[in-house]
């Protein structure tokens, strides 16, 4: 729920693998990625949207969507972006089916992961998403909200935040309290009305009637 709420992302929907064995194709090489390294440098997209200027077209549309995966949903350390997401983007009117919100989350999980597992430095995938949840779960530094009509993705609620050290953060965790934590985020009224929230919700609703356990009256028993 929190990722629909948050970035406006559908969660319910195809899911989004991204397949060793997926056959290379004629686009990924007409956007520089080759067999033995299929990666696009964000660098290149950039040049491609400003080589299109003004003009709104598949391609166009094909380029800002993984410039938008290579720096805001999907980014890593290398500045490049998996050039198999193109297969994603073949029939652009399919790409709104996918559940690119569940995408994100387990691509964040995963960074998670390596980071616990290899102490690695960098930890990528789309950290605004955690910073947000941050503001909407926990009361500790959150910023203002914005005076703004635009309620919905909520990352577009909040302003941005201030300034605090690494030892200001651990000692108000430390003396965290439970009035401070929002367990579990409600969408509200209007956030019902959009269409990818109560599509989840409906989701929700399945999933929990198919763990109810079915009280189901014994033909062999004595009426």
């Amino acid at each position: 729920m929190d990722v629909a709420l948050i970035l406006g992302l559908r969660v319910v929907g195809k899911p989004v693998v991204l397949r060793d064995d997926e056959p290379f194709t004629d686009i990924e090489k007409e956007y520089g990625a080759v067999l033995w390294k299929r990666k696009i440098t964000v660098a290149s997209l950039q040049s491609r949207l400003d080589a299109l200027g003004g003009v709104v077209n598949d391609d166009f549309v094909r380029a800002f969507i993984l410039f938008t995966f290579g720096t805001f949903l999907f980014p890593n350390a290398n500045g490049k972006v998996n050039s198999r997401y193109l297969s994603f983007l073949k029939n652009l009117d399919d790409f709104c089916h996918y559940a690119w919100g569940a995408a994100v989350v387990d691509d964040i999980v995963n960074w998670l992961n390596k980071r616990k597992e290899t102490n690695i430095q960098y930890v990528g995938g789309c950290l605004i998403f955690l910073q947000i949840w941050s503001y909407e779960h926990i009361n500790i530094a959150r910023p203002a909200l914005r005076n703004s009509c635009l309620t919905f993705p909520r990352i577009c609620q909040w302003d941005n935040s201030g300034s605090y050290d690494r030892n200001w953060f651990t000692t108000k965790f430390k003396d965290l309290q439970d009035h401070q934590v929002i367990w579990k985020l409600q969408p509200t009224s209007g956030e019902l009305e959009i269409d990818l929230v109560k599509e989840l919700m409906e989701e929700q609703y399945v999933e929990r009637e198919l763990l109810r356990p079915q009280h189901c009256s014994n033909p062999f028993s004595d009426s």
